[in-house]
């Protein structure tokens, strides 16, 4: 994961300005802006200072699966150039690595509310999928899946060109469901 998504997911959920993590970190606010937008080259230990004045911690854990920060980012540039099969990419990768890795990976990887990726419809998918992976390690889901759990009963498939049949809903997950999302189980399978 860059650190520049990280310090800026740290910060974000932690409620904090770039001033206040700057004057927290004992730095300057363009110092604290220019990691966050990967303009300015940052080490472990100034990655480390940054997220501890966001009140989080930095840890390495060995893995080379993508975290849901980065899945949410790597979305957010498909959504952006309009690519739909770009973004369910980035999510079916999510997937694969969340289920082939030990629960304590798994948790580290998802604990961090990414930032939004610009749709609601991808929102919810991240978010089931997320929820859906840690069931499935037999952890409790992050508390920022939540957010995505909604009361509408538009069932939506943002994966799906507009001429693909619909998922089968009695074969979606209820993480799934419950977010409004239609992705089938099997098409969560690695292949």
């Amino acid at each position: 994961m860059a650190f520049a998504d990280l310090i800026r997911a740290a910060r974000k959920a932690s409620g904090f300005s770039q001033a206040e993590i700057a004057d927290r970190a004992d730095t300057y606010q363009p110092i604290v802006s220019s990691v966050e937008r990967g303009k300015r080259d940052t080490g472990v230990a100034s990655a480390a200072h940054l997220a501890r004045a966001a009140r989080h911690r930095l840890f390495l854990i060995p893995t080379t699966h993508p975290s849901a920060v980065e899945t949410a980012a790597r979305i957010a540039a498909a959504v952006h150039e309009g690519s739909r099969d770009g973004a369910f990419r980035a999510l079916l990768d999510l997937s694969d690595g969340l289920a082939k890795e030990d629960p304590l990976v798994v948790a580290a990887l998802v604990v961090a509310q990414p930032e939004g990726t610009g749709s609601r419809d991808w929102d919810a998918a991240l978010s089931g999928t997320v929820a859906y992976r840690l069931r499935q390690a037999g952890l409790p889901a992050a508390l920022w899946t939540n957010q995505a759990i909604t009361e509408d009963s538009e069932l939506r498939a943002p994966h799906l060109h507009p001429l693909d049949d619909a998922p089968d809903a009695s074969k979606v997950p209820p993480e799934f469901l419950e977010r409004g999302i239609l992705i089938e189980e099997g098409t969560l399978a690695s292949v």
